[in-house]
């Protein structure tokens, strides 16, 4: 799977279950 991305973004990893999350980034220069 190939991703291009040129924007910044947010993202996080949650358990379904409790829908606790667990981890949360966020990439403001997706070229660097």
């Amino acid at each position: 799977v190939e991703v291009k991305v040129d924007h910044p973004f947010i993202y996080m990893i949650y358990d379904q279950q409790s829908g606790s999350i667990l981890f949360m980034g966020r990439v403001l220069n997706p070229a660097s």
